[in-house]
């Protein structure tokens, strides 16, 4: 039954009033490590700043003091108070029983105590010490754990005689000591001296003995033969009757058991008979009738499927062909395009301020107005500032942090961790992380209060924005750790923003796009540098979200050497969906980064996270879902992680 607020917070006051620094101590000490850590196991988080590192079950008795004593008597804990209640009533049950083995029943040793009868407090101040209480001050502190107060002349008797009570034990357990070695050397010499003797009078017995088991057998045989002799006559007379018995029996029955089986017999063939006459007959008529129908449907469905076969391998051939055409043609612009990429970096590195002036140039003649201008206008939304105490310098504190921070920004409760992990993976791996769908500035602010305490700054870039140096300024210029920028992939070159990600700066960069409907149109050479994450199918409605968590992350925390065999065992996956989803020999290497960070987090969670949040996003835009879905059921996976991918991918068509 649950206590209300006002008996939980008497709990609380009832130590606070009753017991000083030094008694509290003492009552803890009472109780094993184990059960004193169960509550803070439970919310490790909450007492991080006492544990320090340790596991609550490892922690020594002072700490749990310690912990105890503040979180209740300065902290007013709640829950704490209740657990050591819980654990002084058990105590003192346990206790109970003991005096009741010990004296008498507990409940009129207490009445007694309380009437101020001296000699069953004597007693109970005996039992006390044997356990351990060995201070006069820890006695006190059992009585107020029964809630009992002393009589002035039971206090006056127990800080008189109490050193002398412990005496006593002590030497009551010195003399039973030498009492018992005393005893024990006497039984050790008379048994030494008795040993002579009692060996003749056993070796007597023994002769006895054998005389009386040779006398023994010898009758036991002579009974057993002449029974064995009475018993097997009388068996085979009593077996000859019963053989002659049981055979006129057996022959009676088995004749009509004959006689009933073979008429029996002859019923059934008849009906049989009967049966298999009929059945022929009704299959004789409807195989004339169904043979005819049978084999005119036949030849039509033959025939039309001959047909059918035969157009879709002409189609296919077609397709063939232009499949064919149409990759020469990408593989060309492709190429073309990367020649054109090479010439302008090369303009923009080695012609100084070329472009600029072609662009002078082009205005002179007419060729620039007042839109053109625009589009080259960056909108900059700065995110609000403020000071933070708390700093996380360890990476499982970070992704914790993230985890609640997203569920904060809606993504739901189930992909929480799951995400938090990629996005840790993806900034360790030196990418970035491209958002893909509604709500990517919630999530770009979870990321950002945890560097600075304050929400992301965002860059939002106009179409056909073409000025790579006013956007470098925009970036370097800002003093958030974490930028978002917007409509740049899908709008503009990517030769324009792609330097960003190249350099090696302290900013965490993510860019975003509205819908995944254009993935297909962008230059594939993208997902060497930023990994697609599906937003849109992990969100939820959060109804009174909270305010976010904010900490100021050390970036060491991302400071991470990975491990070149999960990379290794990654890469081979990758490879596996070549048919599926085309990615090139470097993303693959870059993804298998990723996934390796991943791995090192979450056992076999890598390949599921690649999967939910951004393969079977690019797999629906080239229409691979089935084979995706065909390529899961191959793999050897844990039943209920292949249940949920399966219903996961599914979903998506």
């Amino acid at each position: 039954m649950t206590l209300s607020a006002s008996t939980q917070l008497a709990v609380v006051d009832h130590f606070i009033e009753n017991y000083s620094r030094t008694e509290f101590e003492f009552i803890i000490s009472l109780f094993p490590v184990s059960k004193l850590s169960e509550e803070i196991k439970s919310n490790e988080r909450k007492f991080r700043t006492y544990l320090k590192g340790f596991r609550p079950d490892k922690l020594p008795i002072k700490r749990f003091q310690e912990i105890f004593y503040k979180s209740i008597y300065s902290g007013k804990n709640i829950t704490l108070a209740l657990q050591l209640n819980n654990l002084v009533k058990g105590y003192t049950l346990k206790m109970d029983k003991l005096i009741s083995d010990r004296i008498e029943p507990a409940k009129t040793v207490k009445e007694k105590i309380k009437s101020n009868n001296i000699d069953t407090f004597t007693k109970l101040l005996d039992l006390l010490i044997e356990n351990n209480y060995d201070q006069s001050d820890k006695i006190i502190v059992y009585f107020k754990m029964l809630n009992i107060e002393l009589t002035d002349d039971q206090l006056q008797y127990l800080h008189k005689n109490f050193e002398q009570l412990l005496v006593n034990r002590s030497v009551r357990l010195l003399v039973e000591k030498e009492v018992s070695e005393k005893y024990k050397q006497e039984i050790k010499d008379l048994t030494y001296n008795l040993k002579d003797e009692l060996k003749d009078k056993e070796n007597q017995i023994k002769q006895q003995q054998e005389i009386l088991e040779q006398v023994r057998k010898e009758y036991q045989s002579i009974i057993f033969t002449k029974d064995r002799e009475f018993k097997n006559r009388e068996a085979e007379y009593n077996l000859d009757i019963e053989k002659k018995v049981q055979g006129n029996i057996k022959s009676k029955k088995r004749i009509n058991e004959l006689e009933s089986r073979e008429q029996s017999m002859i019923n059934k063939i008849k009906e049989q008979e009967n049966k298999i006459s009929n059945i022929t007959s009704l299959l004789d008529k409807k195989e004339r009738e169904m043979i005819p129908q049978i084999e005119s449907k036949w030849n039509t469905l033959n025939t039309e499927l001959l047909n059918q076969q035969a157009n879709l391998k002409h189609t296919i051939r077609i397709l063939e062909g232009h499949k064919n055409n149409l990759t020469l043609v990408v593989e060309k612009l492709d190429y073309k395009k990367s020649e054109l990429e090479k010439v302008i970096l090369s303009y923009e590195e080695n012609g100084g301020k070329v472009i600029s002036n072609i662009k002078d140039l082009m205005s002179k003649f007419g060729f620039e107005s007042t839109n053109m201008r625009s589009q080259n206008r960056v909108h900059f939304i700065a995110g609000n500032k403020s000071e933070v105490d708390i700093e996380t310098v360890d990476r499982f504190d970070f992704i914790e942090d993230l985890s609640d921070n997203l569920n904060i920004s809606g993504v739901q409760d189930f992909y929480i961790n799951d995400m938090a992990r990629y996005l840790y993976a993806i900034f360790v791996s030196g990418m970035s992380p491209l958002l893909i769908g509604y709500n990517t500035r919630k999530m770009a602010n979870a990321l950002s209060n945890l560097f600075n305490g304050s929400n992301a700054d965002i860059i939002s870039l106009p179409p056909g924005f073409d000025d790579m140096n006013e956007l470098n300024r925009v970036v370097n210029s800002s003093m958030s750790k974490v930028l978002l920028i917007e409509n740049a992939v899908d709008n503009i070159s990517d030769f324009i923003y792609l330097p960003l990600l190249k350099q090696n700066n302290d900013k965490f960069i993510l860019f975003s796009m509205e819908s995944s409907e254009h993935l297909n149109l962008i230059s594939q050479s993208i997902f060497n540098y930023m990994v697609p994450i599906d937003v849109d199918s992990i969100l939820q409605y959060v109804k009174n979200p909270g305010d976010l968590i904010k900490t100021k992350t050390d970036i060491t925390v991302f400071n991470y050497t990975i491990d070149e065999n999960l990379v290794r065992t990654n890469l081979r996956h990758l490879k596996k969906i070549a048919p599926i989803y085309f990615l090139s020999p470097s993303t693959k290497i870059r993804w298998a980064e990723v996934m390796a960070v991943i791995d090192s987090l979450d056992i076999n969670k890598a390949f599921y996270c690649i999967i939910v949040f951004s393969l079977t996003m690019l797999c629906r835009q080239t229409k691979k879902t089935e084979e995706l879905s065909k390529y899961i059921q191959q793999q050897n996976l844990e039943p209920e992680m292949f249940k949920f991918l399966n219903s996961f991918i599914v979903d998506s068509i």
